[in-house]
């Protein structure tokens, strides 16, 4: 626990018992008094005890119940100016923050998620959702991330008119955002705990190498839990590890809900009819019945909070594959256990300006919307392009900006294989095409003949040898001005 915390805990008890010195300075002066100065009426008592918050006693009267509200008064009254000290703080640091253009201002009844955003963004700090009605902070920026989406909806409507034309932050951990409504505001922006969790964990733990070094082996992926990190983990590294055409990767999953197999198992069998390639597993056993199993994985996700009964036992029993453990606590596992195993998942990594704010990612998804768009109207890009290019994302709905910003993050596979030459140019539309197939496929798409956005039918879910040339051509980025301003971002 910090100080903070321990502060806060302190402060709420002394609040608590404040009146405690009213209570033992009435009883003190009233009903048992001294030999010297006898006992007070009531109404006298009460004006003595008060006086004592003031420090400045108005009786000689002595005596345990006197002494007692002495000594706890003073701590009320140094807890009453300590607050009002730390809300002139407080203020001066919000001003003095609000001046400049990344000023940002976080909402939540998540301590620790607050202080690390405050702690380690400049210019920010924690502000209070219902100070007024329809305002919120002055800051520029605001995130609100309380831990009931609802809640979050909730500040952002009472206080839209307020938020216009600010950076808006609103964290959705139980709502799809691909399930969002076109917002026509550029400035509103979802995100999820836990697919920045997914995006960081595999940003910091992908498998070009293994994949590209020309052995051809199936990599074996195990993800021991199929709950919120767990179902982002699968869903981030299913959609983005495509690296080549022939490529074999297994996902085997434990602890996935009668339901979520079922949609596991449809992703699987309409992927394979599309690209032959990768393979999805479930179990119904818990991993701890599995450790044979999971021996034969060349990387192990221990993907539920801090399993430490999981992680000692593949210890003990000696297994060779890659170890990756959840955990939010800033402690590496290299300081504690003599097997090496990469942790991930820590709040300070995860709520950073990069992951949250995801403004060269968000650029980059901008940039291949507007690719698409000049591709399909024939034109090129103007030297003004940028207002109409921010105009059409703003026009998005959740899932149209899922897919151009998941073409963002996997561009850089795309790049690097052409550049090191371990692809040509049709090996890399092939796979992504895949990558978009994936993308639809796990959002619930499924072919049909003509294309049903709101049904979410479309003609070109099949093998890439079956598109059209102008089709196939379409997997490239089309505008020389565009492709330049993606790669500056890599």
């Amino acid at each position: 626990m910090n100080s903070g915390g321990v502060l806060n805990k302190i402060r709420k008890w002394i609040i608590r018992l404040a009146w405690v010195p009213l209570l033992f300075g009435v009883a003190g002066y009233h009903f048992v008094g001294d030999i010297e100065h006898g006992v007070m009426g009531f109404w006298e008592a009460v004006y003595a005890t008060i006086a004592l918050y003031f420090m400045n006693p108005d009786s000689d009267i002595s005596n345990i119940y006197v002494l007692t509200a002495k000594y706890t008064s003073f701590l009320v009254v140094a807890d009453v100016m300590f607050a009002v000290f730390e809300a002139m703080q407080n203020s001066l640091k919000h001003l003095m923050s609000n001046r400049f253009a990344d000023s940002t201002a976080v909402y939540t009844d998540n301590e620790d998620w607050g202080r690390t955003i405050s702690d380690y963004w400049k210019h920010s700090y924690l502000g209070e959702s219902d100070r007024h009605p329809d305002k919120l902070e002055r800051a520029k920026n605001h995130i609100i991330m309380f831990e009931d989406d609802m809640k979050n909806l909730e500040i952002y409507n009472r206080c839209r008119k307020y938020l216009e034309k600010k950076h808006t932050y609103i964290m959705l951990n139980n709502t799809d955002p691909f399930l969002v409504k076109e917002l026509d505001n550029q400035y509103l922006h979802y995100f999820n705990i836990y697919e920045l969790i997914a995006r960081k964990y595999w940003k910091d733990n992908d498998l070009y190498d293994v994949m590209t070094d020309g052995s051809g082996q199936v990599v074996k992926i195990a993800i021991t839990d199929f709950g919120k990190a767990g179902e982002a983990l699968f869903r981030y590294g299913y959609i983005n590890n495509v690296y080549m055409s022939t490529q074999q990767i297994e996902y085997h999953i434990w602890g996935a809900s009668t339901h979520q197999k079922k949609l596991l198992a449809d992703i699987n069998k309409k992927v394979r009819e599309i690209e032959g390639c990768d393979n999805i597993i479930c179990y119904d056993n818990d991993p701890l019945d599995d450790i044979e199993t999971l021996k034969g994985m060349s990387r192990i996700i221990i993907s539920m909070l801090d399993d430490r009964e999981l992680l000692q036992e593949l210890f003990h029993d000696r297994v060779e594959a890659e170890i990756h453990y959840f955990s939010n606590r800033d402690v590496e596992l290299d300081d504690i256990y003599k097997k090496k195993a990469v942790s991930f998942g820590h709040i300070k990594d995860i709520l950073t300006e990069e992951y949250l704010r995801q403004d060269l990612l968000s650029r980059q998804g901008m940039l291949f919307n507007y690719d698409y768009i000049l591709r399909c109207s024939g034109r090129n890009a103007g030297p003004d392009y940028e207002k109409e290019m921010k105009s059409e994302w703003a026009k998005l709905d959740g899932f149209i900006k899922g897919s151009n910003l998941a073409r963002a993050d996997h561009y850089w596979i795309e790049k690097k294989l052409l550049d090191e030459g371990k692809a040509d140019i049709r090996e890399v539309t092939i796979i992504e095409h895949n990558r978009w197939c994936r993308y639809h496929i796990i959002n619930r798409w499924i072919f049909g003949e003509k294309k049903d956005k709101e049904k979410g039918v479309h003609p070109l879910l099949v093998p890439f040898d079956e598109l059209s040339k102008d089709e196939q051509d379409k997997d490239d980025i089309y505008d020389p001005t565009i492709k330049e301003e993606i790669e500056k971002l890599i």
